[in-house]
């Protein structure tokens, strides 16, 4: 059975582990520039996305505006809450401190797609109470402009 915290990427199970609250704090801070979009995005329930380039997409204007810096410390934190199954029981970290990135990836066959799904189901687990409490436009709240 599996867990809430739990999700299957190209029939890989990973789950999903908590940030601490000051992580939480300091990738909200780099995430408030691009905020609209990613409450937007994460209203959407990351074990359900299809497409996640797509998502990922949706919002590429305003990730564009992020600097690389930020981004780097956003995903990182994400990847270093993140396991995945191997064998039958044992779980192992999906990435670990290091690289010009801030992070090196563990397994070879997480891309960009994949790794983009990861970091919205983490930010989902992690920020989803503090960015859920953003009107949706999806929901008949005020649109994102409106918000402006």
């Amino acid at each position: 059975m599996q867990s809430p915290d739990e999700l299957v990427i190209d029939g890989k199970q990973y789950r999903v582990g908590k940030m601490t609250p000051l992580e939480q704090f300091h990738v909200s801070r780099r995430l408030l520039p691009i905020l609209r979009p990613i409450a937007e995005m994460l209203r959407v329930d990351a074990t359900k996305i299809e497409d996640p380039l797509a998502m990922f997409m949706a919002a590429g204007e305003e990730l564009s505006k992020l600097p690389d810096e930020s981004a780097n410390y956003v995903i990182a934190r994400c990847m270093f809450c993140v396991h995945r199954m191997q064998g039958e029981r044992a779980w192992a970290r999906i990435a670990r401190p290091g690289g010009e990135t801030g992070f090196v990836m563990a397994f070879d066959d997480i891309q960009m797609p994949q790794m983009m799904q990861l970091v919205f189901a983490v930010l989902q687990e992690n920020l989803g109470n503090f960015f859920g409490a953003l009107p949706s436009t999806s929901q008949g709240g005020a649109s994102p402009q409106a918000l402006s």
